[in-house]
């Protein structure tokens, strides 16, 4: 979304053109030889990706260059539209070359002919404001055998970001990629570290004559990364390396907790919080109160101008907009719980990396998010207030895990956020009742109880619209069952204490039976919607990194089916385990004539997370689970109408009854014979 359209003459300012500072290094580029077919990716080859930053005393400089050649007209676009980001409260962009090479013959365009500045906010959708504009320069006249040359800088850096530096950068690609270089100039009486991930080679270091110390990191041919699937977020799969200031993470807590201080809460607020105060309950209960009151209270909206990226609003300014994102919402909790006499404190979370965080450098960019942490009867609890309003008391609300966090204490370190219990998050009762025609119609009935953080995800689909849900149900059982029609609305119970939330949605399914011509037999089968959907396919070959299935939890289901007839069911159990794994099914004949019976089946996952040495274990446990994880049956047809199936051995009891009859009767044609 476009919110502001302008030359860039319109603010010299934030756009200049301008030869290549004295530090940078950007030598004329001249293919190596004619592209191959491997080189290749959606029309473009990728000859060089160079980024050199220079660090002086509170500026920064990024210079970035890309070389790419169009090697056919899918490649046009992507090489003629170049859009660069930038923040222009702390920021300016520098535009040195744009050049076609082209049958050897360097072209110089003129950038200007072809720049505007946009102010897109392309997080606008989610509520985020930044502020940050977007140069978009159209090149014009590329055709295909071009090489593309683009090189700029953006000047500055936020102040608070100034003395403590850290930046990641990746040197293998999704793509084929001709040279990767990155080169970071620092004076030498600053101290840093070096992490690097994935063979990502040494840099070299050198000392020039300005007192710079230079890091220089390079790859080249790198071919294009393949991602293993399944693998968890926090694990890097191509070359990277970081460098970072040197500083400990309690310096990293001292340098945002000022903007967290406590601060007088508004009047009509402030006779809120005396009403939980007074109320009766535990004070876990005065807790989750408070938690609902700012979840409800707040609508999400992130304004990142200026220092707003890295602080919160003021208490009163959050309250009186009623508008605000994670930190600003774990402030206004944090003051809330304060005057409830209940010590928390603002902690911070990566949502992505959070894991692995203990192994890397500390950082100010080290976070993406943050909750608040309390402690209350020697329990430590993690919420987050910016969730929607949360269901259960205290002891049962779910709790967001991150791996490692910084709580915004004195003297902090990092501290991990715990595995959390293994929860029963599901439980699926579906009953149908078959007809005895092939022509008639079933009654289905589905019960799903939803519980922790199922039962919230729930609870806001429903808030939304329950309509909008009940057609989604609708149309997931209509894909998988066949044809249904919602016999009546969608029933919800929602136990907010315990955190459970039930649905019941009740169906009528024509045509439920499926006719096999050439045996002349109606068929049956009841839908998975337990093993297949929680068990991600994963192949048995073997692995690099692990593999993640989500949180670990438990599962169960339930499915009974009423038969108009008699069938040929038999009692069976299938029991499958491989280490924290396990699944269980077992079909349980309720009546003597096999007209009803139920599918029992559950499923534990206690551990998310497959090692590597694990995936063809995984892999058998997924494919044994899946062959019990429906019921098929077959029924005798004749015209439209579902027969019964004879029971065991009733041929050979029909046999001697038959005798016995006929024996009866010589017995009485011989007593008559007697009389008279």
């Amino acid at each position: 979304m476009i919110d502001s359209l302008a030359p860039p003459t319109g603010n010299p300012s934030v756009v200049s053109f301008d030869a290549l500072p004295s530090w940078a290094e950007a030598p004329a580029f001249s293919r190596p030889t004619p592209p191959a077919a491997e080189q290749i990716d959606e029309g473009l080859c990728a000859w060089l990706y160079d980024t050199q930053v220079h660090l002086g005393q509170g500026s920064q400089t990024w210079l970035s260059r890309t070389v790419n050649e169009v090697t056919s007209p899918d490649g046009l676009t992507p090489a003629g539209q170049v859009s660069i980001d930038f923040d222009p409260s702390f920021q300016r962009l520098v535009l040195h070359h744009v050049r076609i090479l082209r049958a050897g013959e360097a072209i110089e365009v003129d950038a200007q002919q072809g720049l505007q500045l946009l102010r897109r906010e392309q997080d606008l959708e989610r509520a985020v404001f930044d502020g940050r504009l977007t140069a978009h320069l159209s090149i014009p006249d590329v055709r295909v055998g071009d090489v593309v040359d683009l090189c700029y800088s953006v000047e500055g850096v936020h102040p608070m970001l100034a003395d403590l530096f850290c930046a990641e950068w990746p040197l293998s690609w999704m793509r084929w990629v001709g040279e990767t270089r990155v080169r970071v100039m620092a004076p030498a009486e600053r101290r840093f570290t070096v992490r690097a991930w994935n063979e990502a080679p040494a840099p070299r270091v050198e000392l020039t004559a300005e007192g710079l110390r230079t890091w220089t990191w390079r790859t080249c041919a790198t071919p294009a990364v393949s991602p293993e699937p399944l693998a968890p977020e926090w694990i890097r799969q191509h070359a990277a390396v970081r460098l970072a200031e040197d500083c400990a993470w309690s310096q990293v807590a001292d340098r945002f907790r000022p903007g967290y201080a406590l601060e007088p809460l508004p009047a009509d607020l402030m006779a809120q919080v005396a009403g939980l105060r007074t109320r009766r309950g535990s004070a876990g209960d005065r807790i989750v109160a408070a938690l609902r009151l700012v979840q409800s209270s707040l609508r999400y909206q992130a304004d990142h101008l200026g220092a707003g990226g890295f602080a919160p609003r003021p208490v009163q300014e959050i309250w009186a907009t009623r508008t605000g994102d994670c930190k600003d919402a774990a402030r206004l909790l944090v003051c809330i719980l304060h005057h409830l006499g209940v010590a928390a404190e603002p902690v911070l979370v990566n949502t992505v990396r959070g894991e692995g965080l203990e192994t890397e450098p500390p950082s100010l960019a080290a976070f993406d998010h943050c909750v608040v942490g309390l402690k209350l009867s020697g329990r430590r609890y993690w919420i987050d207030p910016t969730a929607f309003p949360q269901g259960g008391r205290l002891e049962v609300l779910h709790q967001p895990r991150y791996g490692w966090a910084l709580p915004l204490v004195p003297v902090s370190r990092l501290e991990h956020m715990g595995e959390g219990p293994i929860e029963d998050v599901l439980s699926i009762y579906t009953v149908y009742d078959l007809p005895q025609t092939v022509s008639g119609a079933a009654k289905m009935r589905v019960e799903t109880v939803h519980a922790g953080r199922r039962a919230d995800i729930m609870r806001r689909r429903l808030a939304a619209g329950s309509a909008s849900v009940a057609r989604a149900f609708r149309d997931h059982t209509d894909h998988r069952v066949g044809p249904v029609l919602s016999a009546e609305p969608l029933e919800v119970r929602d136990d907010l204490d315990a955190n459970l939330l039930t649905t019941v949605e009740t169906y009528v399914v024509k045509p439920v039976w499926r006719i096999d011509a050439a045996s002349a037999h109606a068929e049956f089968a009841t839908v998975d919607d337990l093993f297949g959907p929680s068990l991600p396919s994963l192949s048995a070959q073997a692995r690099r990194l692990p593999a993640h299935l989500g949180e670990a939890s438990r599962m169960r289901s339930r499915t009974e089916i009423h038969l108009p007839v008699s069938s040929r069911a038999s009692a069976w159990e299938a029991v499958v385990q491989k280490g924290p794994w396990k699944s269980v099914s077992r079909l349980v004949i309720l009546d003597s004539r096999g007209t009803s019976l139920r599918l029992e089946q559950a499923l534990s996952l206690d551990r998310g997370l497959v090692r590597p040495d694990e995936a063809a274990a995984y892999a058998k446990f997924r494919e044994q689970s899946l062959a019990s994880a429906e019921l098929f049956l077959r029924q005798p047809v004749r015209a439209d109408l579902v027969r019964p199936w004879g029971r065991p051995g009733s041929a050979a009891r029909a046999w001697r009854v038959g005798v016995l009859a006929l024996l009866a009767l010589w017995l009485v044609s011989k007593l008559v014979n007697l009389v008279f």
